[in-house]
């Protein structure tokens, strides 16, 4: 693991956000597996069904944020196949709606 040197700078908000990326850059993992746990309680510690909801939809759409940055920031390539298969997730799941609405 290469290592993370703290920078002293005279600006108070370039210190202030230097430190947080250096705390960030030092705990990684244990911020991961912090965040982490945070979200598998979640559904637990929220009973409605609307905030977890909104919540599965946030970490949806961040998974897919994510991989779209990788593939067109990182590589520079311009990639279709995560809007295809994101909509044949989505209609599947709107023909399973409608034959359990068929079916009840």
């Amino acid at each position: 693991m290469p290592e993370v040197k703290k920078v002293e700078t005279k600006n108070k908000y370039l210190t202030t956000l230097e430190n947080v990326m250096y705390l960030w850059a030092k705990n990684e993992k244990l911020i991961a597996i912090i965040m982490l746990a945070v979200a598998a309680s979640l559904p637990l510690i929220i009973n409605e069904r609307y905030f977890t909801t909104i919540a599965i939809n946030c970490a949806l759409y961040t998974v897919l944020c994510l991989s779209l940055n990788l593939i067109t920031g990182f590589m520079g390539i311009i990639s279709l196949g995560h809007a295809a298969f994101y909509g044949i997730g989505v209609y599947g799941i709107i023909e399973l709606h409608k034959t359990a609405a068929k079916s009840a």
